[in-house]
């Protein structure tokens, strides 16, 4: 039993640092490289027409206290990004989010990609 205790220990911590570099690397790597290419490019500043133009029509929209919130989704295999553009009253940009969500039966991860006021 005592020889096996330490083989045991090294490959459960290998596979403990597998995990790691997968859960905290590759995917959030994977993630960047995978952007829809649209969203790589964009801007704040401009004006609802031009994003519209550009992305398409948003999937969800919410107007509270004077701004206008929008939202697009698209998926890519196991990742779902999503862009959150936030409007003024004058239809102009004042942020946007690009986040990804990725999740398949060994890993959960959801995290930011890029943002910008």
């Amino acid at each position: 039993m005592k020889k096996l205790t330490w083989p045991l220990i090294v490959v459960c911590f290998l596979l403990a640092a597998l995990y790691s570099f997968i859960y905290f690397f590759v995917i959030p790597n994977a993630a960047t490289f995978s952007v829809p290419y649209k969203w790589n490019s964009m801007v704040a500043g401009k004006q609802m027409d031009e994003y519209y133009q550009y992305a398409g029509k948003p999937l969800k929209e919410k107007i509270s206290n004077g701004n206008i919130y929008s939202h697009w989704e698209q998926k890519k295999l196991n990742y779902l990004y999503q862009l959150d553009i936030t409007f003024n009253a004058d239809s102009t940009a004042v942020n946007y989010v690009v986040h990804y969500t990725f999740s398949n039966t060994l890993f959960s991860r959801k995290g930011i990609l890029k943002e910008g006021k």
